[in-house]
């Protein structure tokens, strides 16, 4: 899977569980405001949203958006350090790797 597949699947399981966390389901987002609970499935399973869409889902969910951006870019600082470390890794693997060639 993609980096940004990745990131977008975080957030939409991110927005499920503020919905999950208020107790709603899906159909009644809209009696709290939100215009098509079909609409929310397509994002809480992968759907490309806007940054508007996202604003809008934290203002209905009640989720501080200063709070709701950290969090995903938390997300995605911790996704790079691990991409980081697993390159780290690799490259002391290729570095044993060839000091054993060089010295049987």
């Amino acid at each position: 899977m993609k980096k940004d597949e990745e990131m977008l699947n975080w957030v939409s399981q991110y927005l499920k569980n503020l919905r999950k966390a208020k107790g709603w389901t899906l159909e009644e987002c809209e009696q709290h405001g939100w215009h098509d609970w079909k609409y929310l499935q397509k994002i809480e399973n992968g759907q490309n949203i806007t940054l508007l869409t996202f604003f809008k889902l934290c203002d209905l969910y009640g989720v501080d958006l200063r709070l709701a951006l950290e969090k995903t870019s938390s997300k995605r600082r911790e996704e790079k350090r691990r991409e980081e470390k697993r390159r780290e890794e690799k490259r002391r693997e290729e570095k044993r790797r060839e000091e054993k060639r060089r010295d049987p």
